[in-house]
């Protein structure tokens, strides 16, 4: 749906905040009920366009001036189909069978079109967690168990990054991704008590709000910008106990690079920029 173009009839609206995009989603309400379930931890209010104007006033009554809601940085809409729904955004569109599937589609598009919403950051596929005043990063590509790692740190205490990627700024600081984890079917035995009080045979993903995981960590659940303190390059290797095995900041350079997500946009300062990330860390592979 372009921007600025009504949603279709029998849309709620809701708006969303991830990293520096505002992010609105019309979706019918079978939908929109469940995306507000799940993307709680990213939920706003609509933005004001004329937000942080001293020369309006905001105040209620017949003379006041009103406020004008922003357009977004990105809209997705979702849209009943004879065989489900399918969900438009600006890099695309997808079909999906059930309300369920349809949260995961929003969900993936979240993912595509936040990645490059802003050339600020060098994102790195990587899931993040904190402690104390550092981060931890844990760089590996899909399947590897980031966000069943990710999980089980936010259930021990563990501060909330991400469990998809983490963006790398001009200084080195490691800046979150707040989305819910999400959990694949091989991940679901070691954690059956995460179960969505709404999850059915066609889910494909446990879509878990890192704040229904940890509701208070140190009384922030979902961590803010931070300075990695350690970088760990994880291995998937069934049935094998896990290890800390110590390795050199510029083998940790590498499986940042080989896990770079935006390499072709940013180019050559993300090899500088996660080079500054890796100064203040420790490097090992787990």
């Amino acid at each position: 749906m372009p921007t600025g173009s009504r949603p279709p009839s029998g849309s709620a609206t809701s708006w969303y905040r991830a990293g520096s995009a505002t992010i609105r989603i019309a979706a019918p309400p079978p939908v929109d009920d469940a995306l507000r379930r799940t993307l709680v931890d990213l939920a706003v209010g609509p933005p004001r366009s004329d937000e942080g104007r001293d020369d309006v006033d905001h105040t209620d009554g017949p003379t006041a001036q009103r406020d004008s809601v922003a357009e977004p940085d990105i809209e997705i809409t979702v849209v009943p189909i004879e065989a489900g729904y399918r969900v438009e955004h600006p890099r695309g569109s997808g079909n999906h069978a059930s309300a369920a599937t349809a949260v995961d589609g929003v969900i993936s598009a979240l993912n595509l079109t936040t990645l490059y919403a802003s050339q600020r950051h060098a994102h790195l596929h990587a899931g993040g967690l904190t402690a104390g005043d550092g981060a931890i990063l844990l760089t590996a590509p899909s399947g590897a168990g980031k966000s069943t790692l990710v999980t089980a740190a936010v259930e021990a205490g563990f501060g909330y990054l991400s469990d998809e990627r983490i963006g790398i700024d001009a200084t080195g600081l490691a800046h979150p991704y707040h989305k819910p984890l999400s959990l694949k079917q091989a991940s679901w035995p070691l954690l059956p008590h995460l179960q969505p009080n709404d999850a059915g045979d066609d889910h494909r993903n446990w879509q878990i709000p890192a704040s229904r995981i940890s509701p208070e960590i140190d009384g922030r659940p979902l961590a803010g910008p931070t300075t990695p303190r350690l970088v760990l390059r994880v291995r998937h290797e069934p049935d094998a106990a896990p290890r800390f095995e110590p390795i050199s900041r510029g083998a940790a350079a590498a499986a940042m690079v080989l896990n770079s997500m935006d390499f072709d946009v940013i180019g050559p300062d993300t090899i500088v920029w996660f080079g500054r990330a890796l100064a203040t860390a420790r490097t090992g592979t787990l």
